[in-house]
């Protein structure tokens, strides 16, 4: 067992059961700790999993945080062997960090010891009473309001400036890992799970505008630009060895934001894209689903006995009374299902292709039910609108696809945009009321378009149906996502994908949308990408040609486009 070097402040111990090493200030109370250790109350369990847990104990000091980390099975033994005990690292860590003066929870004592299970290692900090993940607060869990969100991110940026002077990159960066406690003044913010770290002299620019871009990936979509301003402005400050090559320092900031920007977004693709593969594992979320020749993963809060139970024979809730048939043609079957049993309605689609060249395609792809599934869950990832999936089932016999179903949650009075946008604004009299509440629409389409394709993400088949709007809803009546079928996600550009996603929606709504509205929704789109609104003309003309192609299917032609601005 590999055990750190111990600094001045720590002593190193050893007994029958523990060997460890415990903060010089508690080494006189190293018995009364190890007592607390093995008293772990279940009641005060915080986070439990594979190979770790976290339980909070009392002591004369305070609470204490205890987090306990088994290293079992080969895998564990791999890990020891190529990267040494994960316990014994992650407290090396931690207690060079609060030497230094990092903002880390202040370490107490690492124990190990060697059990008929495994491996089991233990370490004890002070528990932060009443801290919050930064995750929690950027993505509404938590309610903030802006100028809270400015101070959030200021001490997110002094933070990042005290842990980048004490030479560490966090390889774990992700708002789960920054604890924030408000009830300090300033707000200040403390960094967690250190055992994935990298400690170095100094640090490069470009190490720690990547190491700032990474943090950033999954909360720059959520906040604006004058909140990630003010957390570079505090990370600037609190550096000391800050010498920007640059004509000023107004200059080197909008350099530096620009550059966190491109890598912040390009790390948050390559993060949500790694864990789409969640929506088809056992686990908190989703459960894996067994019924009969059926098998598939259905979502943790629809599971029961009762809907499992219906799901034995999903043809059969085709044919139920409680079902409602809305579509049923040779390549799909649409219908809606209620049961007062079920957390609310279904949308139940199921696919009847079933030619030999279907099926031979199939053997070399995810079915379409499937495709679906993990389209939807891309979607609720990113927080773009789209009905809840359910379920997915497949039937196959070994490889061979026989059958395929996918269930989502069922929007009761749904319509599509085109049908509602014709209706409602089809006509030349409009009141005040209805312009308004239609520029909002247009707005609202115009931005989960934007989170979409900025995304690299086409829908394929972005016609105005595949919006749905609640009518029953003030504007812009949540229009969401349905049908996705053909989404596919880009590694590279996709320029070609985009402007059919756009020309699809355009046919839709012609000719109710004006050349104005066309102006106002291309604006919107194109606010995060100031190079796509200089070059509209040029996009417009593509994205016009090839709607005029359909068009002049129909017998009709466009206007003349005469507005540039």
């Amino acid at each position: 067992m590999t055990f750190p070097t111990p600094p001045p402040t720590v002593h190193s111990f050893s007994n029958p059961h523990w060997r460890g090493q415990i903060h010089a200030t508690y080494a006189g109370h190293l018995d009364l700790i190890l007592q607390i250790i093995d008293r772990a109350d279940s009641t005060s369990i915080l986070i439990t999993g594979s190979g770790r847990k976290v339980w909070v104990a009392e002591s004369p000091w305070g609470s204490l945080c205890i987090k306990e980390i088994a290293s079992t099975g080969l895998r564990g033994l791999f890990r020891r062997v190529f990267q040494g005990d994960p316990g014994a690292r992650e407290w090396s860590n931690q207690v060079s960090l609060a030497s230094a003066g990092a903002p880390v929870p202040a370490p107490i004592l690492w124990a190990a010891s060697r059990t008929t299970a495994g491996r089991r290692g233990v370490i004890v900090s002070f528990f932060l009473e009443g801290a919050v993940p930064v995750s929690d607060y950027v993505d509404g869990r938590v309610p903030l309001r802006e100028g809270e969100k400015r101070e959030l991110l200021e001490a997110a940026g002094r933070a990042l400036g005290q842990l980048h002077q004490a030479g560490c990159i966090h390889q774990d960066p992700h708002g789960g890992n920054m604890l924030v406690l408000r009830s300090l003044s300033p707000v200040q913010i403390f960094f967690t799970d250190l055992k994935d770290i990298q400690l170095k002299k100094s640090l490069t620019w470009r190490e720690r505008i990547l190491n700032i871009s990474e943090f950033l990936g999954g909360l720059a979509p959520r906040l604006s630009l004058t909140v990630k301003q003010r957390g570079l402005k505090a990370y600037l400050d609190v550096v000391r060895d800050w010498q920007p090559a640059f004509r000023n320092e107004s200059e080197a900031r909008r350099s530096m934001a620009r550059a966190i920007e491109y890598y912040a977004a390009r790390d948050f693709r390559a993060r949500w894209r790694s864990r789409l593969a969640k929506c088809q594992e056992h686990g908190k979320r989703f459960h894996r689903l067994r019924t009969g020749a059926y098998q598939g993963w259905i979502r943790a809060t629809w599971d029961s006995p009762s809907f499992r139970a219906l799901l034995a024979d999903p043809n059969g809730l085709f044919q139920s009374e409680k079902a409602i048939v809305v579509k049923d043609t040779p390549t799909t079957s649409v219908a809606c299902y209620q049961n007062p049993e079920l957390p609310g309605p279904i949308f139940m689609k199921r696919y009847n292709r079933k030619s030999a060249w279907e099926r031979f395609k199939n053997l070399f792809r995810r079915s379409r039910a499937v495709r679906v599934w993990r389209s939807a869950f891309a979607l609720e990832t990113l927080g773009i609108p789209t009905p809840e999936a359910v379920c997915v089932l497949e039937k196959r016999y070994g490889p061979l696809l026989l059958e395929s179903f996918v269930f989502t949650r069922w929007v009761p009075g749904g319509i599509g945009l085109d049908d509602f946008y014709n209706e409602q604004y089809g006509h030349s009299l409009l009141s005040a009321c209805q312009r308004q509440d239609k520029k909002i629409l247009e707005n609202a389409v115009a931005r989960i378009f934007r989170d979409l394709h900025s995304n690299r993400i086409s829908h394929g088949d972005l016609k105005g149906r595949n919006i749905l709007l609640d009518p029953s809803k003030s504007a812009p009546f949540a229009p969401c996502f349905v049908d996705l079928d053909a989404m596919c996600l880009h590694p590279i550009r996709f320029r070609r994908s985009r402007i059919n996603d756009l020309s699809r929606l355009l046919f839709s709504l012609f000719p109710t949308a004006g050349v104005k509205d066309q102006i106002r929704f291309f604006k919107v789109y194109a606010f995060r990408e100031p190079c796509l609104w200089k070059q509209r003309k040029k996009w417009w003309q593509a994205i016009r040609k090839r709607t005029s192609r359909k068009l002049r299917e129909k017998g009709y032609s466009f206007p003349p486009l005469t507005h540039s601005r």
